[in-house]
């Protein structure tokens, strides 16, 4: 039995990283994952060995949030994330 019945569903924020090598793309593994509200820090995750991570237990109609990705010998990749009603749906971020 659900101990929160009744309680609001909440939300995740998920994606895919990857990385240029030579011409290639490949899964970028093991890549840090934080996920920033007004400055600070909330959540951090990192990729699993196909590039995907996963952020869950972020409540509905929550805000803007700032996803940050950090990959040791690249630029960080930085997303603003909406949690509006439902879960937002993230592109493939590609670092280069």
């Amino acid at each position: 039995m659900d101990k929160r019945a009744g309680a609001q569903a909440d939300c995740f924020i998920a994606g895919s990283l990857a990385y240029r090598d030579g011409g290639e793309v490949k899964p970028a593994v093991d890549v840090e994952v934080r996920l920033m509200k007004e400055g600070k820090l909330t959540t951090l995750s990192a990729t699993d060995f196909s590039g995907d991570f996963r952020i869950g237990r972020i409540a509905k109609n929550s805000g803007v949030y700032e996803l940050v990705c950090v990959f040791d010998g690249y630029e960080p990749i930085r997303r603003e994330v909406t949690v509006g009603e439902e879960s937002p749906c993230l592109e493939v971020m590609i670092f280069s």
